[in-house]
């Protein structure tokens, strides 16, 4: 998802319960978003609402391989 209204887009994030992670990163995009939905029309809803913001590239995980929590504490 490329923005340029950062502080907007992120309230509207912090505001959304489908919203299950956010990341800002660097590369081609400004946020990787980890969004959990119960149906296509879910997801079709908060995708049209995030146009507002931007442009998104879209990635559906097909299988969850791993998952663990890091031996690395908090600081």
């Amino acid at each position: 998802m490329k923005t340029s209204n950062h502080e907007n887009f992120i309230q509207f994030l912090n505001e959304r319960q489908e919203v299950v992670e956010a990341h800002r990163v660097s590369g081609e995009g400004c946020y990787h978003l980890k969004i959990k939905v119960t149906s296509q029309e879910e997801l079709n809803l908060f995708l049209n609402s995030i146009l507002e913001y931007g442009n998104y590239t879209l990635y559906l995980s097909i299988n969850e391989i791993k998952r663990r929590l890091s031996p690395i504490k908090d600081v």
